[in-house]
């Protein structure tokens, strides 16, 4: 979607003022943050069963809200605490076998 844009301002953009780590960090991205993740999530639904890695996803909102206070110091307030509480309890309560009748 966005090969239109690029076209549109290549000529204008001043490629070689581009940095070295501008060049890695959008290699990161493509590779290791989309195929990289892709081939792990794939591989893990393959050995763990679709139905117990899918709903672990769900506490992925908690996983990045744990690293942003760890990496980026972001403030954990009570709020956060309990959604993110919720969030965990859903995912597990999801995880649970339905009761046999």
């Amino acid at each position: 979607m966005l090969l239109p844009v690029v076209f549109a301002i290549a000529g204008r953009t001043e490629w070689s003022a581009v940095e070295g780590a501008s060049w890695l960090g959008l290699a990161y991205l493509a590779f290791l943050g989309s195929f990289g993740a892709y081939l792990v999530w794939f591989w893990a639904m393959g050995h763990g069963g679709i139905t117990r890695i899918s709903t672990s996803q769900l506490a992925q909102p908690v996983v990045t809200l744990v690293l942003a206070a760890m990496i980026l110091g972001e403030a954990i307030t009570l709020p956060l605490i309990i959604i993110a509480g919720v969030i965990v309890l859903g995912a597990a309560c999801a995880q649970k076998p339905p009761k046999a009748s």
